[in-house]
């Protein structure tokens, strides 16, 4: 009889610091958005089993033994909310850290010179549409302001041919356009005139 209520008070737990792990991922989801890409996931259900089997160690580590049962529902049901939702909260600073250092290093690249009158007429041949050239320049040039009056002065046929750009941001530009890395690189030998093995290096530091 002991051993039956034993296992139904583990039943109750269990089930309890699962809700306790649902609450905790519609909270995390609402505000830090849903897990995406494979490398992500693989982290997150990393960071979420260390946070969930160190939990096991919380009563033993405040000295607190043994636990009743209203005390063990309250402890792990707790447990399984901060499992989940630290696990995101570290995902997200995480995410933050790693955009906080391309910005910085992207703003410490040199600048290159390019043709951007060759350059406009390249993705206006590709069919590409002014919006989209605009989206492409906004990046490149680092400001939508800019990227409006090179657009207004080609259009003039008033530009001045030749501008500093940022090679990483011209490549995150075209690759958040949706060009593949085999474009990108073209477009990287032939306007700023550097090696294809350079061209991948630049590519694979801005995306």
């Amino acid at each position: 009889m002991d051993i039956m209520i034993a296992f139904l008070n583990q039943v109750v737990v269990l089930l309890l610091m699962l809700m306790g792990m649902f609450i905790g991922d519609s909270v995390a989801g609402s505000i830090f958005g849903r897990v995406k890409g494979s490398l992500r996931q693989f982290l997150y259900l990393l960071l979420f089993v260390i946070f969930l089997v160190s939990g096991n160690y919380i009563p033993y580590l405040l000295g607190i033994q043994p636990l009743g049962l209203l005390n063990s529902i309250l402890l792990f049901s707790f447990w399984g909310f901060l499992s989940v939702f630290l696990s995101r909260f570290l995902l997200f600073l995480i995410d933050l850290l790693i955009h906080f250092v391309r910005k910085i290093r992207t703003k410490k690249q040199p600048q290159t010179i390019v043709d951007i009158t060759r350059l406009i007429g390249y993705l206006q041949d590709r069919g590409t549409d002014a919006e989209r050239i605009k989206f492409i320049l906004s990046i490149s040039l680092g400001s939508g302001k800019n990227a409006a009056d090179v657009q207004k002065k080609a259009e003039k046929d008033n530009l001045k041919k030749k501008i500093p750009m940022d090679p990483y941001r011209l490549s995150l530009a075209f690759h958040k356009s949706g060009f593949n890395i085999d474009e990108i690189s073209d477009i990287l030998v032939n306007f700023l005139g550097i090696t294809p093995e350079n061209a991948v290096r630049i590519w694979r530091r801005s995306t």
